[in-house]
């Protein structure tokens, strides 16, 4: 313990303090699962889209695709003025 540190001396009080400590434990789990709950997306809000995960996941991986072209587009051009200033 610190310097000044207050801790309990009877056998009542030590088991008030440790009450305190669980239910310290108690409310900080049970706030995380309520946390959890409110911010994961609901099963609900998936499946009412009416359009199957692998479907739009594909559609995903085409639109990355795309961007991913576009950017290699730009660098390659980006190195062609690079080598004509450096001529």
């Amino acid at each position: 313990m610190g310097y000044g540190a207050r801790y309990p001396v009877t056998n009542g009080g030590r088991l008030f303090g440790s009450l305190i400590n669980i239910d310290v434990g108690i409310v900080g789990t049970s706030t995380g699962y309520l946390a959890n709950r409110f911010l994961a997306p609901s099963m609900k809000s998936t499946a009412t889209q009416g359009e199957p995960e692998a479907v739009d996941t594909r559609s995903k991986v085409r639109q990355l695709k795309a961007l991913m072209a576009q950017q290699q587009t730009a660098m390659d051009e980006i190195d062609l003025l690079l080598q004509a200033d450096g001529s």
